[in-house]
């Protein structure tokens, strides 16, 4: 199973936003081509359209696998066989 990791999206995108460029909402929603609205959703955890994560991504400078959790799947060992 695969999970879409919302909590490392909006952590990436606060910190590039805010610490490493000092943006508002505004001025990051600009310049990655998507709303305010958007911006704001993202940082609450919303998970995005496929052409926004896309370009969100694009801005960060990360590849879209980085949002995703591979989960191992549980299987049901087989039991043991005395002979």
């Amino acid at each position: 199973m695969i999970l879409y990791n919302a909590k490392q999206l909006r952590k990436d995108l606060i910190i590039k936003r805010l610490i490493d460029n000092n943006m508002s909402m505004q001025q990051a929603a600009k310049e990655i081509g998507i709303s305010k609205a958007t911006i704001s959703r993202l940082e609450k955890s919303s998970i995005p359209d496929v052409d926004t994560f896309a370009k969100v991504c694009q801005w960060l400078g990360e590849e879209p696998n980085r949002y995703f959790i591979k989960l191992a799947n549980k299987t049901n060992p087989a039991p043991d066989i005395e002979g």
